[in-house]
């Protein structure tokens, strides 16, 4: 392979004699063991091999001053050859000694500082200083490690915390819901309980009942729903019976049971007659108490219906019956 000496100019490519050609392979490969034999990383080698190429685009001789703007790419170099102003006979290869010597302590001593501001560096930069707060309480003492949170932890999730709604209806086949992909209407008597027991078995220990009243037993008022022997009752029975263990959440509300598919009762003028509804709505919640509801819960929009609720349970002797 010829080598060839790139001048200033991009479309300027001369072959220099070979003197020169000699010169700079010698220069290049003295330079190189100048500065591994200093210590140079192999970075700084690349680093000053750079400006050290850059300073070979213009022709130099051995003792000439060296420009320093063809020495960029190597500060040690670049400073070396600054010096070499002021010593005569300082040659290009001993500027390069020099720019290898001094740029391997330099990088040592960097890193040297890069190690202990490492190893103070905390927090990051600007972070003020601690506020003199005289704090009592710090709960998060508490949560310091794995085993201490473990330990404190007040929530866990679990199979235990869910609550399955199944839906019954007059019936013995299941009936896939369509609005609800995986979803069947059981029948009261048979696929009711068949999936509370693969519920129980999987540890979920609660339901939440929702009827389908036939058509026939649907009126404006919704008497069905405080029915003793109506289907959410029946249904609060089967479980209970079968699985006494399992809590048993109801839904309170008109809507199953009235005509409109409104939850509440609706005059003829249109309006919602809030007080009259909340009468049927405590007489449903009593009614779902009696078949063995652990919790009443209202779906409605009634203003002022859970605080009758709890009174008319109060009254009927289920003061330990729920209302989520």
């Amino acid at each position: 392979i010829e080598p060839f000496w790139p001048c200033r100019a991009a479309s300027c490519i001369r072959q220099p004699p070979a003197g020169e050609i000699d010169q700079s392979i010698a220069m290049r490969t003295s330079t190189a063991l100048v500065l591994l034999g200093a210590g140079g990383s192999a970075a700084s080698l690349g680093s000053c091999a750079l400006g050290w190429v850059g300073a070979l685009r213009s022709p130099t001789v051995r003792g000439a001053p060296v420009a320093r703007s063809n020495l960029r790419g190597c500060p040690g170099l670049a400073s070396a050859a600054a010096e070499s102003q002021d010593l005569p006979g300082l040659s290009l290869l001993g500027a390069a000694a020099l720019a290898g010597a001094t740029g391997a302590l330099a990088s040592r001593r960097q890193k040297g500082k890069s190690k202990i501001c490492q190893a103070a560096a905390r927090v990051p930069d600007g972070t003020p200083a601690p506020h003199p707060n005289p704090i009592r309480q710090r709960p998060r003492r508490n949560r310091r490690s794995p085993a201490a949170r473990s330990m404190f932890t007040e929530t866990r999730l679990s199979a235990e915390n869910f609550i399955l709604p199944l839906f019954v209806y007059e019936g013995v086949d299941d009936i896939p819901i369509a609005s609800m992909p995986g979803v069947s209407r059981l029948g009261v008597d048979t696929g009711l309980l068949r999936v509370v027991g693969e519920a129980v078995s999987l540890g979920v220990k609660s339901v939440v009942l929702f009827p389908k009243t036939p058509d026939e037993l649907k009126t404006a008022t919704a008497e069905e729903c405080f029915n003793r022997d109506g289907l959410a009752q029946r249904a609060i029975r089967n479980v209970k019976q079968a699985f006494p263990g399992v809590v048993v959440y109801t839904d309170v509300a008109l809507d199953p049971y009235n005509t409109l598919g409104h939850d509440g009762i609706v005059s003829s003028e249109g309006v919602i007659l809030n007080d009259e509804t909340i009468a049927y709505l405590c007489k449903q919640a009593v009614s779902q108490a009696e078949a063995g509801a652990d919790y009443v819960s209202p779906s409605d929009m009634m203003d002022g219906r859970v605080g009758c609720m709890r009174d008319a349970l109060d009254a009927a002797g289920f003061t330990n019956v729920g209302i989520m």
